[in-house]
């Protein structure tokens, strides 16, 4: 019986070679394969992040500037308030030729009210009409107001506030034709 099992057929020793190439060549192809994934792997980061190093660096100064004045950038953000109270906006004005017809189609747009043009230095916080939530329109078509004589500027914390002293006489309201994009993005400092 001992002889029985040390000797094997001709076609078991084929079995058992073919199944050693087999593995020896599943081994090298998997290892080739995994070669050749990670050489498309690292052709594709190359790819992606050659081109982005190359905008980066001819973006650079865009960025720089982004940060000390961009319009469009962090600097747009800004405090307003809503019913007393104080939050952060971001804003950006609409371009200059698709305001009226926003104006004109879009008669659900908030009011944001500033006692000047939102793209220069405010003396105080504006005042805005709504806050994100049922009904929320992310289009504002600004509201300057205008102390009148005799009239000492002073802070406006709601819409309520802002149309009492207008009831009153003693600010001017100038709707203008400017529409700016606005977010709530928190809260304002405490």
């Amino acid at each position: 019986m001992a002889g029985r099992h040390t000797a094997r057929s001709n076609t078991e020793i084929v079995h058992e070679y073919a199944q050693r190439l087999y593995e020896a060549y599943l081994y090298s192809h998997y290892s080739d394969q995994r070669r050749h994934n990670m050489n498309i792997r690292k052709s594709a980061l190359a790819f992606i992040f050659i081109p982005l190093a190359l905008l980066l660096a001819t973006m650079g100064p865009a960025v720089a500037h982004a940060a000390t004045g961009d319009p469009e950038g962090v600097t747009t953000q800004m405090p307003a308030f809503f019913n007393g109270q104080q939050f952060t906006v971001n804003m950006l004005e609409l371009s200059g030729n698709s305001e009226p017809a926003i104006i004109a189609n879009n008669p659900s747009a908030n009011t944001i009210y500033a006692q000047a043009d939102l793209d220069q230095a405010q003396p105080f916080p504006p005042v805005i009409n709504d806050i994100q939530g049922v009904g929320f329109n992310p289009l504002w078509q600004q509201v300057l107001i205008h102390f009148n004589p005799g009239v000492t500027p002073h802070q406006f914390t709601s819409e309520t506030e802002v149309l009492a002293a207008a009831a009153a006489g003693q600010i001017t309201l100038e709707v203008t034709n400017e529409v700016y994009r606005c977010s709530v993005v928190g809260p304002g400092p405490k």
